[in-house]
């Protein structure tokens, strides 16, 4: 059974595991995936090396490769939050 970031079984929603998708965009998509609020999406980011690509624009939207985030999920078990 796959784990989620802090170690507890890693339930399958809207985007999670799904080899179709293979980016998420928007932060809200992104925490949604790791089943985490924005905030320490963002904080994982920034501190743990989650990777979420962050064009420069004004307009730009957050978006992460879904097998890169499986990755990260995968090395990250037991990530304190």
């Amino acid at each position: 059974m796959e784990m989620n970031v802090i170690g507890q079984p890693h339930r399958i929603g809207k985007y999670k595991m799904e080899e179709n998708k293979k980016f998420i965009i928007g932060w809200k998509a992104i925490a949604d995936f790791l089943d985490a609020s924005i905030k320490s999406a963002q904080r994982w980011k920034n501190e743990g090396g989650l990777p979420v690509m962050q064009p420069v624009g004004k307009h730009s939207r957050v978006y992460a490769k879904t097998s890169e985030l499986n990755d990260w999920i995968r090395r990250k078990k037991g990530f304190k939050i």
